[in-house]
């Protein structure tokens, strides 16, 4: 089995190791002892949460992530990391531009 690792991130973020390798999707069948999850977790940078969503929310991710090939747990949690990044990119960008509004408001104040 591909050992997870910070190396192989982009896997876990397009899908998961999961869906790509056929010896974790027979792991994935079994269960897993509390500690053998918790390593799994650890190793792949992820947590386990709860999340309460609307029904129609639900079979819409459903129903988008079926069109993408890969089931809509990891969909959602593609979704959601890249909604993080694109924010977390516009956020430094509109850093930038306070930073260069500021820098002609002082100019002009001399």
């Amino acid at each position: 089995m591909k050992k997870l690792n910070k190396s192989n991130a982009a896997d876990i973020e397009d899908g998961g190791i999961w869906e790509k390798n056929s010896k974790a999707k027979i792991i994935s069948r079994r269960t897993l002892t509390g500690e053998e999850q918790e390593r799994l977790e650890e190793k792949a940078g992820l947590e386990m949460i709860s999340l309460r969503l609307p029904v129609d929310t639900i079979k819409k991710f459903k129903t988008m992530a079926e069109k993408e090939g890969i089931k809509y747990q990891p969909f959602m949690r593609r979704v959601l990391m890249q909604y993080v990044k694109t924010v977390k990119s516009q956020s430094g960008e509109l850093a930038q531009v306070i930073s260069l509004l500021k820098g002609i408001d002082r100019k002009l104040a001399k």
